[in-house]
């Protein structure tokens, strides 16, 4: 005799026969649960573990999040303090070029004066030698 999947009975997972086909079985479930679901009791233990670990992960992220915002408000009064120092070196560097900027047109005004009263004695003393020698 072949045994094929039409000639097995209906077996449960612990060797028990089962009664009726498996059409007639989720017709009972059916009619007994119409209308009211109830999820199984089985799960609640592993539902609870796995809302502990996510409840768990959620909680890490905030605080890790939370010290990475304390640690990007630090860098950033860190950096205002920075830039107000650069500010100020700056305002200095600024005010020593404007003196130099200032003191050089001083010299070339002083200069350009010094130039002029020596073309003045050249120019006389150039005139009374020319004046001797024609003479």
């Amino acid at each position: 005799m072949q045994r094929t999947a039409e000639t097995l009975p209906e077996m449960r997972l612990n060797g028990e026969a089962m009664r009726g086909a498996p059409q007639e079985q989720a017709a009972e479930t059916h009619d007994a649960h119409q209308g009211h679901v109830e999820p199984p009791a089985y799960g609640d233990s592993s539902r609870d573990a796995i809302k502990a670990i996510v409840v768990g992960m959620s909680e890490q992220n905030g605080n890790s999040l939370a010290a990475l915002r304390a640690e990007l408000d630090e860098m950033e009064q860190l950096m205002l303090i920075s830039a107000a120092k650069v500010q100020h070196e700056i305002d200095g560097h600024a005010s020593i070029c404007r003196y130099v900027h200032n003191e050089t047109e001083r010299l070339h005004g002083l200069v350009a004066k010094m130039r002029q009263q020596q073309s003045e004695i050249v120019h006389v003393t150039d005139g009374g030698e020319r004046a001797r020698a024609s003479a």
